[in-house]
């Protein structure tokens, strides 16, 4: 499902929230970075977190950040935070 994304014509950003992932879903969130669409993800258990651009602890500020990231209003560049967890 991670990797369908990447094929999806209007998707321009990724949000991954979930409990434990890690393993081949890891890989598929390289895959999709790769394909450049930027990935968001929950503070979890698993290798997820590592992989993704920006890691966030709450699910409605993981939801603001995407809407930001792709509105043409929004002042937000995830390049400035990537890597960074909030």
């Amino acid at each position: 499902a991670v990797d369908a994304v990447a094929r999806l014509p209007r998707a321009a950003i990724l949000v991954m929230a979930g409990s434990l992932m890690g393993g081949e879903i890891s890989q598929a969130v390289d895959r999709v970075k790769e394909a450049g669409i930027p990935v968001i993800a929950l503070k979890m258990a698993g290798s997820v977190p590592d992989h993704a651009d920006m890691v966030v602890t709450d699910p409605i500020q993981a939801g603001v950040f995407a809407v930001m990231h792709v509105s043409s209003k929004a002042v937000f560049d995830i390049t400035r935070v990537r890597g960074r967890e909030f």
